[in-house]
């Protein structure tokens, strides 16, 4: 395990269940959301379709206020992917994540996302599916 996923479970995970998170609609691109400043994370979870979960989902974070004096974070977790990404520069992000473990329990759960910034920052977001994506 490296430096940045021990951090992230002693640091960053145990902060994320004690915030109130705000919900978000799976495949909404959401604009003019706002970070809080002062490194403070906002929380996200974006309730996934129990019935027919996708796969696999994408990601897409932007941002264009990003700059040396005001670097922005992103972690997502769906299952047990997580994606954490820091920037001091113009900013814009897409990944995709999926798990392995495909049961439609565990492929239903919230994406928990946490987002923040050195100063107040807008930044537009969406997490969408990602069709005919297959593990293995």
């Amino acid at each position: 395990m490296n430096i940045r996923k021990v951090f992230f479970l002693c640091c960053g995970l145990p902060g994320m269940f004690f915030q109130d998170f705000t919900d978000l609609k799976f495949d909404v691109y959401y604009r003019n959301l706002t970070t809080k400043g002062n490194l403070i994370a906002n929380m996200y979870r974006v309730i996934l379709d129990e019935v027919d979960p996708p796969p696999a989902i994408r990601v897409v974070v932007h941002s264009e206020n990003v700059t040396e004096r005001n670097p922005f974070t992103v972690t997502i977790v769906r299952g047990t992917s997580i994606m954490s990404v820091t920037s001091f520069l113009y900013w814009f992000t897409t990944d995709t994540l999926c798990d392995a473990d495909t049961l439609k329990e565990n492929l239903g759960q919230p994406v928990i996302v946490s987002v923040a910034s050195a100063q107040i920052t807008s930044f537009r977001f969406r997490v969408k599916s990602v069709e005919n994506f297959h593990i293995g």
